[in-house]
C-alpha cells in the first residue's frame, strides 16, 4: 500500500535461520540503492514515511545472514 509520502512493503519470511531483515530504496533520481532499515529477524512488514516528493521508489528486502546474501525481493512503487 503506497500514498503520496509512505509505503507499507509486506512480505513472506521464508528464512529460517535469518538474523534479520535488510530494505534498501532507490529512487527514480540516483538508481543506487541505500539501506533505509535494518529489520529484527521474522519481520514481514515495513512502513517507510516521508518519501521523496514527485519520486518513483524502488524498494529491495532480503533476509540476512552473518555469511552469504540471500536473493533480493524487488518492489516498484510510482
Amino acid at each position: 500500500m503506497a500514498s503520496a509520502s509512505s509505503v507499507d512493503l509486506r512480505w513472506e519470511d521464508r528464512a529460517d535461520d535469518e538474523d534479520g531483515y535488510l530494505v534498501e530504496m532507490a529512487t527514480d533520481r540516483d538508481k543506487a540503492a541505500t539501506i533505509c532499515a535494518l529489520l529484527p529477524p521474522d519481520s514481514t512488514s515495513f512502513k517507510k514515511a516521508r518519501l521523496p516528493p514527485a519520486t518513483d521508489c524502488n524498494f529491495r528486502v532480503r533476509a540476512f545472514f552473518y555469511g552469504e546474501p540471500s536473493q533480493p525481493v524487488f518492489f516498484s512503487v510510482p
